[in-house]
């Protein structure tokens, strides 16, 4: 059985725009009820206008609210069927350059909003015994980090591992666990992670990515939710958007498998 019923409920964090935004219209697309959680009101109430889903001012990085706020779905609708821990932000810094009240910053959106979501949410789906599913957002940057982009790529690295860890303690009961791994996908975190962060003794800058080699495409955020509800539906663990990108992730693996004295077999 899967996660996905027409009449299901299902909380997407970072919900409003971006590949939060395809996610939900995807999610609503299967007939589940989504609730939207996400830190910017205009955006809420532009989703809400859209499409009949509830919306939720909430900041991930406050466990309490989160906490809250599942207990009141599971009073309005016993509980939810599907959990995407999508809410993140993006700026981008040299490691010398970033501050520690950066690095707390990003970690606590980007890592410890997950740890929040699962908190809140996951003892109650355990708890229904029934088909749920769990998916937390990462990015290409946890699988082949890159220059500019450490604070962002630890916190996603970090959101991978436990993704894993999660995964295998879950194994033999209803709730499955997928990692998304998106890569150019066209949103608004640049925007969103500039009026987000820290406003004081911050090393972070905007970060724009630049245009991907032509065999890379950027993909929508409709493509994410497509692949999110395809993900969930069979179980995947690891649902990735670029999968034309894995040369670049194979040979950072082939020089883990190297220094494991294993013949990699590619010329590095």
């Amino acid at each position: 059985m899967t996660a996905l019923r027409a009449g299901g409920v299902a909380v997407v964090t970072g919900g409003a725009s971006g590949i939060g935004w395809g996610i939900t219209r995807a999610l609503h697309s299967e007939g589940l009820r989504v609730e939207v959680v996400d830190r910017d009101a205009r955006r809420l109430q532009e989703a809400a206008a859209q499409l009949p889903v509830g919306v939720h001012d909430v900041d991930v990085t406050d466990a309490q609210a989160l906490r809250a706020l599942a207990a009141r779905l599971a009073d309005q609708h016993g509980g939810i069927d599907v959990l995407v821990n999508n809410a993140g932000v993006g700026p981008a810094a040299r490691i010398v350059d970033t501050t520690l009240s950066d690095w707390r910053w990003i970690l606590d959106v980007n890592l410890m909003g997950v740890v929040h979501g699962i908190g809140a949410f996951l003892p109650g789906m355990l708890e229904r015994g029934t088909p749920a599913h769990i998916v937390n957002t990462a990015s290409m940057s946890a699988l082949d980090p890159i220059a500019g982009l450490g604070a962002y790529a630890a916190s996603k690295a970090a959101v991978a591992a436990l993704t894993d860890a999660l995964g295998a303690e879950l194994d033999g009961t209803p709730v499955g666990v997928s990692l998304l791994v998106p890569a150019n996908v066209r949103t608004n975190i640049a925007e969103n992670s500039a009026a987000l962060r820290p406003a004081t003794e911050s090393g972070f800058g905007d970060y724009r990515p630049a245009a991907p080699p032509e065999q890379i495409q950027w993909r929508s955020a409709e493509d994410v939710g497509a692949i999110v509800i395809e993900g969930i539906r069979a179980g995947k663990p690891i649902l990735v958007t670029h999968p034309e990108q894995w040369e670049r992730v194979e040979r950072r693996q082939c020089r883990i498998r190297q220094a494991f004295g294993v013949n990699a077999g590619l010329d590095l």
